[in-house]
């Protein structure tokens, strides 16, 4: 399967819930979005006048609507 928004990738992240934090919620979707893509959907989803502080801001999964954070996506390594 290839990246659900480029087509052109291999998912590359999954979203895990990994935070200490109370603001994210679990999310259950396999993996269907490559880093770069996915990196894309967070940075929209954050304030244009605050890039500063991007890193500690949330976005919703694209495919669940679950909340995550930076801290929530984690690298698919081949094992």
């Amino acid at each position: 399967d290839l990246c659900f928004a480029c087509n052109d990738k291999q998912p590359d992240v999954v979203i895990k819930k990994s935070c200490i934090g109370d603001s994210c919620s679990p999310c259950h979707c396999r993996p269907t979005w490559c880093s770069s893509c996915l990196a894309r959907v967070f940075m929209t989803a954050q304030r244009n006048n605050r890039p500063t502080i991007w890193m500690d801001g949330t976005a919703a999964c694209p495919t669940c609507r679950a909340t995550f954070c930076a801290n929530d996506v984690l690298l698919i390594t081949d094992e």
